[in-house]
């Protein structure tokens, strides 16, 4: 994955597996992360944007980003709060949140 020098090792690892969550060839076209902090939690926002390498049907599409919303994201030193992912022809634009844990 040619971004994993951008991102830490939590949120490298985050992106390494919605790409085996996506199931088909894609292509990492943009990853990055920024800090984020709350009155008591801290950690990143991550955006990513995969293109697949194949157009999918629309409801194989939505059922791409059902399952990259949904799943169980086990990273050290972090908890994936919230994934957000909205996809469009090949492209699926996803954002998340992690939250170091304590």
């Amino acid at each position: 994955m040619p971004h994993d020098a951008l991102l830490c090792r939590g949120a490298g690892r985050v992106v390494r597996h919605m790409v085996d969550i996506v199931g088909q060839p894609c292509v990492i076209r943009w990853a990055g992360q920024r800090p984020w902090a709350s009155a008591t939690f801290d950690g990143l926002r991550l955006a990513v944007q995969l293109e697949l390498t194949e157009e999918p049907a629309p409801e194989d599409l939505r059922a791409i980003c059902l399952r990259l919303e949904q799943a169980d994201y086990g990273v050290a030193k972090y908890l994936v709060a919230d994934v957000q992912a909205a996809g469009k022809a090949r492209m699926i634009d996803i954002e998340a949140l992690l939250i170091r844990n304590a």
